[in-house]
């Protein structure tokens, strides 16, 4: 994105802030809507910890997965895109054709309209997080330091970057494929469970969970909360943000091929 350029990318920011700003209703009912599969895990974690009181499962306390289940519904939230929904549209219906034949980037424009949406949830959430940190702190579930709040920013932070290329990736199929609002869906479920978004990794295994680690997925939520709840050492830590950034340029280098190879199949009917 050339400098001189980035006053119509900052519009879409602007556009991305308004449009958060204008559905904020949705927003909150999203996130009302979260508390019901909270209150399913958190009933389930219960009733195991019950069965075998002062015990460890999978290597976690009773606080240590309530934590770990809530900090993740509440980053696996903030982290959701949407957009690839929108783009298949567009790919499907001809909205493409404006953005063909005006100077600016379709990618560009997306991202930066979700990062918009995003810095308003951001906030939101942020004061969600703040109340979440206090409540730990004060139960002592977790022994958190000033370092791992920042680290644990800088994941999210990456986190966000990551999967919003990931769903970028996506959506790009809608080149080859005329519905695949079934894949999104079938996809969105997969990948919340590999990010342990439902639960753990470990639940997987050692064998499995070590496959998974070089897998993008974990990286998105897993990473992040095990930051915040202490389970990662400080050179995992470095590691584990590079490769976020190492997925994230993957992710970007296929996006743009697929991008190159798609408009050349791209039909402009309607829009």
């Amino acid at each position: 994105m050339r400098l001189k350029s980035a006053g119509k990318y900052l519009k879409s920011y602007g556009l991305g802030v308004q449009n958060a700003m204008a559905y904020r209703t949705d927003f909150w009912l999203g996130l009302v809507s979260g508390v019901f599969p909270l209150m399913i895990q958190l009933f389930i974690w219960n009733a195991v910890y019950t069965a075998a009181p002062g015990s460890e499962v999978y290597g976690y306390t009773h606080d240590q997965m309530i934590a770990y289940t809530i900090m993740a519904i509440v980053v696996g939230r903030l982290i959701s895109t949407g957009f690839e929904y929108e783009i298949a549209g567009d790919i499907k219906n001809g909205g493409l054709n404006k953005f063909i034949v005006q100077p600016i980037s379709y990618f560009w424009y997306r991202m930066m309209c979700f990062y918009g949406t995003k810095s308003i949830q951001l906030a939101a959430f942020t004061l969600l997080l703040l109340a979440l940190l206090l409540g730990f702190s004060w139960q002592s579930t977790l022994s958190l330091s000033d370092d791992r709040i920042v680290w644990f920013g800088i994941s999210l932070l990456f986190a966000l970057i990551l999967n919003g290329m990931i769903f970028y990736l996506l959506s790009l199929l809608a080149f080859w494929m005329t519905e695949v609002w079934a894949v999104f869906i079938g996809f969105n479920l997969l990948t919340n469970i590999m990010s342990g978004g439902v639960f753990p990794l470990d639940i997987f295994g050692p064998a499995v969970n070590r496959v998974l680690q070089w897998l993008p997925f974990p990286y998105t939520i897993y990473f992040p909360v095990n930051i915040w709840s202490g389970k990662i050492s400080e050179a995992e830590i470095g590691t584990g943000l590079v490769i976020q950034a190492i997925w994230t340029v993957v992710a970007a280098l296929v996006a743009s091929s697929c991008w190159r190879y798609g408009i050349k199949k791209y039909v402009a009917v309607g829009g």
